[in-house]
């Protein structure tokens, strides 16, 4: 199944046809619940609170266009970062199959905006190996503090990325304070807001996050069969981690270096899940995109694998039932 959508383009476009057609029918179709912003944008503007209230056919619109956006990045990531031997679009029709049959496409919460910041800074930095590249670092740190300030998850994301910088920059120290600059342009543009709308009080609750829940320790209404998927998905994560690491052994400096770092932002999105404050199974959708890049870059452009095909099914089938467990 995997193969075929592989190596067959128009399979591949049938599935994300249907993947976007069925995204839209639950977004245009079905009353969207708003998760996790309200107190945000209370402290920072009632008045905004009220319009997301009111209005929710352009909450409908902003979710469609966030998704549309997610789509291109990652297509655009995929394709220059070398983890397919040829053009496809199968990892959007993964990327959308994942999270529409697990259940969790909706609400509207800010994993979404997440994801968005997490696919800027990986296009961003995709031909960032070795010399500084200023602007792609100033603008990365911009998003991640744009992110931070709807998703404290976001602040993960600055920890990943100032590792990556770290590791592939010659310029290491210049590179992390620059995106540390442009994180903290964003809370500075946020207390002038605030200054002139006479509410500059305010700005120091944005700063207080709220305390670590442990959702997945603390649910008691996780199933046995939750667990038992998720046992098997972590085991079957970790088997295609090691064997992309053997394939990829042979391969370029700078696509190793890629292939590093997406699996460190599959063990970042686990920390996310495990000690963030939205409840499973949403919590899942942090995973949607380094999942959907394991399924593209360990399906064989060439020679099928019945043993590889029954384990990603297996895989796919994991993390749906998570999502429904």
């Amino acid at each position: 199944m995997f193969y075929l959508l592989k190596k067959n383009y128009l399979l591949q476009v049938i599935a994300l046809v249907a993947a976007v057609a069925t995204g839209c029918f639950f977004i245009f179709a079905h009353p969207i619940e708003v998760v996790g912003f309200e107190i945000w944008l209370q402290r920072l503007d009632a008045a905004m609170l009220s319009a997301i209230q009111t209005h929710p056919t352009g909450i409908k619109f902003s979710l469609f266009l966030i998704l549309l956006v997610q789509i291109w990045l990652l297509y655009r990531y995929i394709r220059v970062s070398g983890f397919m031997d040829e053009e496809t679009v199968a990892p959007l029709a993964i990327a959308l199959a994942l999270p529409l049959g697990a259940g969790i496409f909706t609400p509207f919460s800010p994993i979404w905006i997440t994801n968005l910041v997490i696919l800027i800074v990986l296009n961003l930095n995709l031909n960032a190996q070795g010399k500084s590249s200023p602007t792609a670092t100033l603008l990365s740190g911009v998003a991640i503090g744009i992110g931070s300030f709807f998703d404290y998850a976001a602040a993960v994301v600055l920890l990943y990325y100032i590792i990556f910088l770290l590791v592939n920059r010659l310029e290491r120290i210049k590179s992390v304070l620059v995106a540390l600059c442009g994180v903290a342009l964003t809370y500075i543009y946020l207390f002038v807001y605030q200054v002139f709308a006479w509410s500059a009080y305010k700005f120091p609750e944005l700063y207080v996050f709220p305390p670590l829940s442990f959702p997945m320790f603390t649910a008691t209404h996780l199933s046995i069969y939750a667990l038992i998927a998720g046992i098997l998905f972590i085991i079957l994560s970790l088997y295609i981690i090691i064997r992309l690491k053997v394939q990829y052994d042979n391969k370029l400096i700078a696509l190793r270096q890629r292939y590093l770092f997406l699996c460190l932002l599959f063990v970042f999105a686990l920390a996310i899940i495990l000690a963030g404050n939205f409840a499973f199974p949403y919590s899942l959708g942090y995973l949607i995109i380094p999942v959907a890049c394991f399924i593209v870059a360990i399906t064989p452009s060439h020679g099928f694998s019945i043993p590889l095909e029954i384990m990603l099914v297996l895989y796919v089938a994991a993390f749906i039932v998570m999502g429904w467990a």
